[in-house]
């Protein structure tokens, strides 16, 4: 049980740095407009980014934890934080208006696509933990 857990707690710190590194060099929205501000999409992305450091805090932390209920929980936390990183975007923050724009093709897909593939990588771990 102490390998599988160290293996699927350094699998989650592992996948956390290689979606934050991703999503923060090149999977970002459209960039600063020409009078300097900001658009929507920027908001949104920043609030993702705080989703990924919060999910790679958490992992972090599973990694020490001992009591595989506790695990459990911040696993269970982590699939709720990658929910809201889906639900984010043109949910919670409008994006650009323009479909074409970065933020569009390129954010918001790659975004899914990674938090989708960590949902189910959770769930895999959850029945890991719950193994005897």
């Amino acid at each position: 049980m102490i390998n599988k857990k160290i293996k699927t707690d350094s699998i989650a710190i592992i996948f956390s740095v290689i979606y934050l590194f991703l999503m923060n060099f090149i999977f970002m929205p459209c960039g600063i407009k020409e009078d300097g501000t900001f658009m929507n999409c920027h908001y949104a992305y920043r609030m993702i980014l705080v989703c990924i450091v919060s999910i790679l805090i958490l992992s972090i932390i599973k990694f020490f934890i001992k009591n595989k209920y506790v695990g459990i929980g911040i696993i269970i936390s982590t699939i709720i934080i990658l929910i809201i990183s889906i639900i984010i975007p043109n949910n919670i923050i409008p994006l650009c208006m323009i479909k074409t724009m970065r933020c569009h093709s390129i954010m918001v897909p790659a975004n899914n696509i990674f938090a989708i593939i960590f949902i189910i990588l959770s769930v895999v771990e959850i029945y890991i933990y719950k193994k005897p």
